[in-house]
């Protein structure tokens, strides 16, 4: 049967969504299909390396995957948490604690990090589809095109050779490192006319140590680099906070100090660590001693901060951290790498993005043949061929660098006639926009749709839901209210009134709101438990977890999701952008 291994963190936000997407994926895929967890702890999330452990507990027991989706269904991972879990799938609770905490399966956790490592395999979330690899969370519309691809290869496979189609079996580390794992580094650009031709290319362009199409990649004023004057040129980009992320340095080193390549690490950070990125860029240090650094992170991966210490003290090393440069330098390394849909671990040789693992025969040949295209280029000199390569390469739009490539939002025609404001034409673009009426990055996104709505060309349909917490099992005050309001046609002076609440989920509050206007406050009491009600913010809560939106506001124009400033002539050009690739023909 063919096999989607799932290398997930039960602690972390985005592994919990990829394991309830890849579900999804795999249910509708139509062919019987084994999907098997492989819990990789982090060692950042302190509960983790429980969760693991109960969770190859749970696989023992013959209940691994009902577990984990019990498991992701609860807030938080406490004993009680593991425990009602294994109770809900179907385990006896009694031996279920006797074997989580059995020192053969505290040992497995282990066991089962190392046989991940050895595939390749160097963040979570990772995914084997049929031996194929992918890293990241892919958006729904890809996962379910690379899981058609790889069932179609899949079937072309003669029963003598299903093992290696499946790829390795993951178990001992020895028999693991013999796989081939290629992981797509970051995000794949898209830019196509519709979402199943972006999803078509996509997978086209993921093939086991190829080089993608070319990127107009340019360097930072001050690059983190060794080499110089060499034919081939490896911009990598780095977040020194995450580890993994630097898996191959030892490989580019080795090639950087013999002259064969000129490497530029530029840091970038991904997450809420950011003093180390921020400590490279803001060290005042000689060359070589930057060379020094850069030397330790390709080595150790997380070695940087134990250079950067020795070199300037402790005291230093926070003084860089927060220095002045440093924030605008971070900041500059960020766009450059958004302009080239760089994510950390993204690697380019010679402007073409590297899709394969660092290291290894086939990214021997990859440098070997952009050596030869190199010095194919007669008539120019050593030092500028870079430039001449990546001058026709491809460089985002600032509009493109603010929306994420297209994603299937499902259940959100269920939700269309809940919270929206503005008339549904051919013209219109869909503005899904879900917001926290206590913060005021919502309210500043809230009230700039809300112009775009009125100046804008073309025109905007907004349609709004809260993702504030909720007080009561199952009802969030200010959630229920916008929807009832919305069920009267005044979402958007309910919203509006919401935003300039003390304390939006106050039900006196609210019963205010309604009187003024022109609703009468009793059916807030009548509708607000009721069952559409209910499911309507049901289906909310599960689009929160399944797309990942962990804070508010969070904005999808058309089916993609804006991730640019909240800023009123930034989000129009997006609108504009969607708006033409709606009307572009098929």
């Amino acid at each position: 049967m063919p096999t989607v291994r799932l290398f997930v963190d039960l602690q972390d936000a985005t592994s919990r969504t990829a394991w309830l997407r890849y579900r999804a994926a795999v249910k509708a895929a139509g062919t019987p299909v084994r999907m098997v967890a492989h819990p990789m702890p982090l060692g950042r999330n302190p509960r983790a390396r429980s969760a693991a452990a109960a969770a190859l507990a749970a696989r023992q027991m013959g209940h691994g995957n009902a577990f984990v989706d019990a498991l992701l269904q609860r807030d938080s991972l406490t004993d009680a948490d593991f425990r009602a879990a294994a109770r809900g799938s179907g385990l006896a609770v009694a031996d279920f604690d006797k074997r989580r905490s059995a020192p053969a399966t505290v040992s497995s956790v282990e066991r089962e990090r190392s046989a991940a490592i050895a595939l390749g395999v160097r963040a979570t979330p990772s995914a084997l589809l049929m031996g194929r690899g992918v890293s990241g969370l892919p958006p729904t519309v890809t996962l379910r095109a690379a899981l058609a691809h790889a069932l179609r290869r899949w079937r072309t496979c003669n029963k003598a050779a299903n093992s290696d189609c499946e790829g390795a079996k993951v178990g001992a580390a020895g028999s693991a490192s013999r796989a081939a794992f290629d992981v797509l580094r970051g995000r794949v650009s898209k830019n196509n006319k519709t979402a199943a031709s972006t999803a078509g290319s996509t997978i086209a362009r993921v093939v086991p140590g190829r080089l993608g199409e070319r990127w107009r990649v340019a360097l930072p004023k001050s690059p983190l680099s060794l080499g110089d004057n060499a034919n081939v040129t490896v911009v990598w980009y780095v977040d020194p906070s995450q580890p993994r992320c630097c898996s191959g340095g030892r490989s580019l080193l080795a090639r950087a100090q013999a002259d064969e390549v000129r490497l530029v690490v530029i840091p970038v950070a991904n997450g809420p660590d950011f003093a180390p990125a921020s400590a490279l860029h803001g060290m005042k240090t000689t060359e070589e001693q930057r060379a020094h650094v850069v030397r330790q992170l390709l080595k150790h991966g997380g070695g940087p901060l134990t250079a950067l210490a020795k070199l300037l003290g402790l005291r230093g090393l926070a003084r860089a951290a927060a220095a002045p440069q440093a924030a605008v330098e971070l900041a500059a390394a960020a766009a450059l790498a958004a302009k080239v849909a760089a994510a950390p671990g993204s690697l380019f040789i010679n402007g073409r993005r590297w899709l394969g693992p660092v290291g290894g025969p086939s990214f021997a040949a990859a440098i070997s043949a952009a050596r030869s295209e190199a010095r194919s280029l007669a008539g120019v000199s050593t030092t500028a061929r870079y430039a001449h390569l990546i001058a026709h390469g491809r460089v985002r739009s600032a509009v493109e660098a603010d929306l994420e490539p297209a994603e299937e939002l499902s259940g959100l025609d269920a939700l269309a006639d809940l919270g929206s404001t503005g008339a549904a034409t051919p013209k219109a673009v869909d503005a899904w926009l879900f917001v926290d009426f206590r913060r005021m990055g919502s309210r500043a996104a809230f009230f700039a749709l809300k112009f775009l709505q009125s100046h804008g060309a073309p025109p905007v349909r907004l349609h709004l839901a809260s993702l504030t917490s909720t007080r009561e099992p199952g009802v969030s005050p200010a959630g229920a209210a916008l929807l009832i309001a919305a069920r009267h046609g005044k979402a958007l002076a309910c919203a509006t009134r919401l935003f300039g609440a003390s304390d939006p989920d106050d039900w006196r509050q609210l019963r205010r709101i309604f009187k003024k206007i022109g609703l009468k406050p009793r059916l807030l009491a009548k509708q607000s438990r009721s069952p559409g009600v209910r499911a309507a913010m049901a289906k909310i809560a599960r689009l929160k977890r399944e797309h990942d939106m962990l804070q508010a506001p969070v904005l999808y124009l058309g089916s993609r999701r804006y991730v640019g400033p909240i800023d009123e002539n930034r989000i129009a050009a997006a609108v504009k952008f969607i708006a033409r690739h709606k009307e572009a023909p098929q």
